[in-house]
């Protein structure tokens, strides 16, 4: 959404980023059609639909349901993110999520099944959860 580009955008003013990222809105992959890139690093909507009324109260209250609701299983964009990055990345480059703990199985899988990237992992959060999944675009 447009609100939350310009947060991004103040967020990254504030880190020092500014002048050093290219801040663009539109579904998923569609601005940036036909680029190269050595990273794509995503928080994706992630919590499936018939949860989110268990998330904690301070996310449920405040963050919009576009950035949570991930769909039915969670992995709705995720799905569209593991099967899109490969076309986006460069040889060598990495695909970074962030995804459910009990969704790290799976995307991962998906991403060995789909053949393009030749090194995938899960890392931990702070809490010893499965949350992240790091994967390699094969060169």
């Amino acid at each position: 959404s447009r609100d939350a580009l310009a947060l991004a955008e103040e967020n990254g003013r504030s880190a020092g980023l500014a002048g050093r990222v290219d801040w663009r809105q539109g579904d998923l992959f569609e601005p940036v059609l036909g680029e190269t890139f050595d990273w794509i690093v995503s928080n994706p909507p992630y919590v499936a639909g018939p949860d989110l009324s268990a998330t904690e109260p301070e996310v449920r209250e405040w963050e919009p349901r576009l950035a949570l609701d991930g769909g039915a299983d969670g992995l709705d964009v995720v799905r569209r993110l593991a099967d899109g990055a490969g076309a986006m990345l460069a040889p060598g480059g990495w695909l970074a999520l962030e995804v459910g703990w009990d969704q790290t199985g799976p995307v991962c899988q998906r991403l060995i099944d789909g053949g393009e990237y030749g090194h995938v992992v899960a890392r931990e959060d702070l809490a010893g959860r499965p949350r992240y999944v790091l994967a390699r675009k094969t060169e």
